[in-house]
């Protein structure tokens, strides 16, 4: 999220900037229904202006990314949206303050936003949930057990509602239990199978990939591609297998350009 003050800062300059009291560092925690309260960012007066640091929102391209969020609040995912508002609401505060008081205070005055300030005061509490806020930004980390394909069907759904190409487009949640996670109809008919490869190494790739190929050649099931998406495998890109399956990363850059892809085919 940007600031008043110009570039962002990393997350890592939290730790520099909170060991100097006269910047008044303060951890902002939110709540989520029914979970527990953590760290979701942190912010700092210099001069006038207000620094926020939030890593658990980020975005590409338009796209916002739940995997951060995730990690922090690995069972609060149906919050996701819920707290990206509320995240919506707080950079524009941070952007017209000039004191970490008046955040506070701003927060207080709406407890149905769940975010609350407190004062960093370097105990071992404080020290673990910055901690906890630096590993949960940490770009490639992996997921808790049993989210993944929560997030990715989070994910699919921003993407869809997001960008203007897929603006026809439907999603149809496949039934959990198989590596199956959604059916999304394109434009043109065109239709994809969007499966989750999670035991699948990069070794296992391509074999994965001519399985599913022969699945899309089988044309019993209706489908006319497959997106396989690979979270332990660190792809940089697309994967364009054959022109019927394609293999992406857990990330959302790669499955919005397979999506456009597989659009025109």
């Amino acid at each position: 999220m940007s600031t008043q003050s110009g570039p962002r800062e990393s997350s890592r300059d939290v730790s520099r900037y909170a060991l100097r009291p006269q910047n008044r560092l303060k951890l902002v925690r939110y709540e989520p229904p029914g979970g527990a309260a953590h760290a979701c960012a942190a912010i700092w007066r210099e001069g006038n202006h207000i620094h926020l640091v939030a890593p658990l929102s980020r975005s590409r391209d338009g796209v916002r990314d739940p995997k951060p969020y995730v990690r922090r609040f690995p069972e609060s995912l149906a919050a996701w949206q819920t707290f990206e508002e509320a995240m919506a609401w707080f950079d524009a505060l941070c952007y017209s303050a000039s004191d970490p008081r008046q955040v506070a205070s701003a927060c207080r005055e709406h407890p149905e936003l769940k975010l609350r300030c407190t004062a960093y005061d370097g105990t071992d509490a404080d020290l673990v949930e910055l901690s906890e806020l630096m590993k949960a930004s940490k770009r490639g980390a992996p997921l808790p057990a049993g989210s993944v394909r929560d997030c990715l069907l989070e994910l699919l759904k921003e993407i869809i509602k997001t960008k203007q190409a897929f603006v026809e487009a439907q999603i149809d949640i496949a039934s959990p239990g198989g590596p199956d996670v959604a059916n999304i109809e394109l434009p043109l008919d065109r239709q994809v199978l969007v499966t989750l490869l999670m035991a699948v190494g990069p070794a296992d790739l391509v074999p994965s990939g001519v399985l599913a190929h022969h699945r899309m050649m089988d044309g019993h099931h209706g489908y006319s591609q497959c997106l396989l998406v690979a979270p332990g495998v660190a792809l940089r890109e697309p994967m364009y297998l054959t022109r019927r399956v394609t293999v992406v990363g857990l990330d959302p850059g790669q499955i919005t350009s397979a999506l456009a892809e597989m659009a025109k085919r």
